[in-house]
């Protein structure tokens, strides 16, 4: 009797172990004592035995228990810190909630962004954006989309291979709502997601579990809410809680807010503290890439160089950067980042409030929408050079893939394939369109907020085509008049 019960105590005590880890080890943290990872010293001669039998039946020879998941080469818990900043460790695996791989970060893999555009959803959940309250009905509540309707423009996204998300910490419930839009994901694709980290003294976030679901009891303290943050460890606190909300152990990307303003406080350890936070952050395998945003000119230098010191190589910058805001051309900042191999993020694409995209102009100063105008008409009448070469380009772009697309059913017809004569041409181009591609010509990633289906379906094709250099010689020398 004493002998089967240590048997089948052995298979209780080993079993567990193999078949997963805890969600703290995909976030980098170490297991606490006593706990699966390996057994005690203390254990009887039977206890190993049955140890050795597992081990033997998943086909390793070594006496510790191990995962069967889909793990590449065999881990050791507690992990050692990475040798150098280039590379990094695998945890065992992630949790379930966590869709985006099975193994840690990988920092030596190269920064890309599919389809070379990405969309920006830190303004999602933005009342003056027009959000509105789930439960209440668009024709009652003052605005023009809810969560029902960035569900949709979330799956837009993914099903048009445009998975490249942006969120921030501090920005209303951009997190919360990503986290949430893919638990509820089916989809093959998942979302590439980035967050910015904010580097103020203390933080504080409004409690806005209810705006997703009504019916939720679940809510956090005002000290949950309410962080003091300073130095290097305050950076990778701030990570993990923002993969808790994402639901994820890791995110794509992670940058650091450099933006000057006066309005934001000193943060305790500087600059060179949130950097060494950043490493941190990638030699623990909770991000894949970092970067910053806000940095401009001769500070983009001085910022690699500041990486460079920690160890560190700098993937992203993060600027404002359009067809009527070409600051970022002529003060260094492309080529700056061109010059160090750092990928540009351009926030804001289309304009401030989208005065640049073409959509609003002196002709049309509401945009087809109902309600006051963005802009007044001097506003408008200025950029009157712009949308016009905006209008143009559009028409000739939409003649060249016109032709482009003849010549292919031409093609397919001289080998025999049945066409169909009822066929129309697919792409529909937008200035829209054409100023988000005058961004990705100069050598950027756009990051256009979009908050409908139909806006997200702009953006994909948007990424189906480019701008040809007369096309493009038309749009600055439009902006170059101007003195934009």
């Amino acid at each position: 009797l004493a002998l089967t019960c240590s048997i089948a105590t052995g298979f209780l005590f080993v079993s567990p172990p193999c078949y997963g880890a805890d969600r703290r080890h995909s976030l980098g943290s170490t297991p606490t004592d006593g706990g699966e990872d390996e057994p005690s010293n203390s254990e009887s001669l039977s206890f190993e035995e049955q140890i050795a039998r597992l081990n033997k039946q998943f086909g390793t020879s070594d006496s510790s228990p191990v995962d069967p998941g889909p793990v590449t080469e065999p881990v050791t818990d507690p992990p050692a810190p990475p040798s150098s900043p280039d590379s990094a460790f695998s945890f065992s695996s992630l949790s379930s909630a966590s869709k985006q791989s099975s193994t840690s970060a990988s920092s030596g893999s190269a920064f890309s962004i599919p389809a070379g555009i990405g969309v920006s959803t830190t303004s999602w959940c933005s009342e003056e954006k027009g959000f509105t309250v789930k439960n209440l009905p668009k024709s009652k509540a003052k605005g023009t989309h809810n969560p029902g309707d960035l569900q949709v423009a979330y799956s837009t996204l993914l099903n048009g291979d445009l998975t490249f998300l942006s969120a921030a910490e501090d920005e209303s419930m951009s997190e919360e709502l990503l986290g949430f839009f893919d638990s509820m994901n089916r989809l093959d694709n998942t979302a590439q997601v980035a967050t910015t980290f904010s580097p103020k003294p203390f933080v504080y976030r409004k409690d806005q579990s209810k705006v997703l679901n009504p019916s939720s009891r679940v809510s956090d303290s005002f000290l949950g809410r309410f962080q003091l943050r300073s130095g290097s460890k305050s950076v990778m606190t701030a990570l993990q809680k923002s993969c808790d909300r994402l639901g994820v152990g890791y995110v794509f990307l992670y940058q650091a807010d450099f933006s000057s303003s006066k309005s934001k406080p000193l943060y305790p350890g500087g600059r060179s503290a949130v950097v060494e936070g950043l490493k941190s952050c990638k030699d623990r395998g909770l991000c894949e890439n970092v970067g910053v945003k806000g940095v401009e000119g001769r500070g983009v230098e001085k910022t690699v160089k500041l990486f460079e010191k920690k160890g560190l190589k700098m993937d992203t910058l993060e600027v404002n950067f359009s067809l009527v805001n070409r600051k970022a051309m002529f003060d260094g900042t492309l080529d700056a980042c061109k010059r160090n191999g750092v990928t540009c993020l351009a926030s804001m694409p289309l304009g401030l409030d989208e005065i640049g995209s073409g959509k609003y102009t002196a002709m049309n100063p509401t945009g087809g929408e109902m309600g006051k105008p963005r802009f007044t008409f001097k506003e408008l009448d200025e950029l009157l050079e712009v949308h016009n070469a905006l209008k143009n380009v559009a028409g000739k772009v939409r003649r060249r893939l016109k032709e482009d697309w003849d010549k292919e059913r031409d093609a397919r017809k001289k080998k025999g394939e049945k066409i169909d004569v009822n066929e129309a041409f697919p792409t529909e181009v937008t200035t829209s369109q054409v100023a988000l591609n005058y961004v990705v010509a100069k050598g950027a990633v756009p990051l256009p907020s979009v908050f409908t289906a139909e806006g997200c379906e702009a953006a994909v094709k948007s990424a189906k085509w480019k701008l040809n250099g007369a096309e493009l010689e038309m749009l600055d020398a439009a902006a170059d008049k101007l003195g934009l």
